[in-house]
């Protein structure tokens, strides 16, 4: 029994479809050793620093938030002297 196809269009096929679902899988993969990477780190780190686990969540974040600003200016400044004189 065949399915049927009202607009004729053929997908891609699954080897076309592989490297996207391989990307796809690789990214959670990739997510999930960055956090026990950094959750194994932490108890050294806050150790030398003698930081409680609060002061060391708020560093952490904060790192974040000014890389992300700074990864956002970066962009401007690469977009505006793109078309400068």
């Amino acid at each position: 029994m065949s399915i049927s196809n009202p607009g004729g269009a053929v997908g891609p096929s699954l080897l076309q479809k592989l490297p996207l679902h391989a990307l796809i899988a690789s990214l959670p993969f990739s997510d999930f050793l960055q956090t026990g990477i950094v959750a194994f780190s932490a108890a050294p780190i806050m150790g030398d620093l003698g930081a409680c686990p609060e002061e060391y969540s708020l560093i952490s974040t904060l790192y974040a938030v000014v890389a992300i600003g700074m990864i956002s200016m970066h962009r401007g400044w690469s977009n505006s002297s793109a078309g400068g004189a």
